[in-house]
């Protein structure tokens, strides 16, 4: 027995959902994913530039309590993330251990090191014209003879960041235009289906917000799951991704992981909600003649 135009037409609704529903699941997991890969990005660039010391070469007769008074004010700089001392000991051991456990300190009868510190500066000192005032500062010091950074490192660093952060920021421009552009798409296909539907309410005398009252409801829950559906494969990919590469769990955080599936499930919502909206709306201002 065929069935009823009645069950087609509720069959065929609910495959528009569905479809709807996975389509709007799809651009939210490919925006998490351009997301995360700019995450990783920033926290990967954010650990190099804090991974690049400033050495401090301090003078040779400097006495240890003038060093530690040094550290002691360098580590209360905006500046400086962390320092660590190393003592003229220190130096002659990882340089004998860089000599394959040749003992020039014995050869030559004393230790040529000098005492130094190695101040690790937060990422956002990181760069040439923020050093200089900080070398500036270090020099003024007595007990300092000279500072030692990796200029052409650092300004191949920064540069490199810019380009990254203009490409990503491309990216995510493009990709939210994409993204917004296939859900009203495809939200425009299913509000198609029920357009004779919509025009009848409001020949009957309908207002818009009664008409649009159950297709903007049912929006909302279809981005609501789209926004809930996307972060569960994302965090299975990322799971998959960070078994095989576990250096990557360390370029982000939970709250940041969090923070990023409720903007996706916010963007679910509020992009769905919007397409439903002006897709009614667009159906509502045609003539009967135009919905042929």
């Amino acid at each position: 027995m065929s069935e009823s135009p009645q069950n087609n037409t509720k069959g065929r609704g609910q495959r528009i959902y569905i479809a709807t529903l996975f389509s709007n699941a799809l651009v939210l997991l490919i925006l998490g994913l351009i997301i995360f890969f700019g995450l990783y990005a920033r926290n990967l660039s954010i650990k190099v530039r804090e991974d690049l010391p400033l050495l401090v070469i301090m003078n040779e007769n400097a006495k240890d309590s003038s060093i530690i008074q040094l550290q002691n004010q360098i580590n209360k700089k905006d500046f400086a993330k962390k320092t660590v001392l190393v003592s003229k000991d220190s130096a002659a051991k990882s340089l004998r251990s860089d000599l394959k456990n040749e003992d020039f300190v014995r050869f030559l009868g004393y230790n040529p090191l000098s005492a130094s510190i190695e101040i690790y500066l937060k990422y956002q000192y990181v760069n040439l014209d923020s050093i200089s005032p900080i070398k500036t500062f270090l020099l003024k010091n007595p007990t300092v003879d000279e500072i030692s950074y990796q200029g052409p490192q650092i300004e191949s660093i920064s540069k490199n960041i810019r380009t990254l952060t203009l490409i990503l920021i491309l990216f995510l421009v493009i990709n939210l235009g994409v993204a917004i552009s296939l859900i009203y798409v495809t939200t425009r296909l299913s509000i198609y289906s029920q357009r004779f539907q919509i025009k009848t309410m409001q020949l009957f005398g309908a207002t818009k917000t009664f008409i649009q009252g159950p297709f903007l409801k049912s929006a909302a829950i279809v981005g609501l799951l789209a926004g809930i559906l996307a972060p569960i494969i994302l965090q299975g990919l990322l799971y998959l991704v960070e078994k095989d590469f576990p250096e990557l769990t360390q370029l982000r955080t939970e709250s940041e992981v969090i923070l990023i599936f409720f903007i996706l499930l916010i963007t679910g919502i509020i992009l769905s909600f919007l397409s439903t909206f002006f897709a009614v709306n667009r159906y509502l201002r045609r003539k009967i003649d135009e919905l042929y």
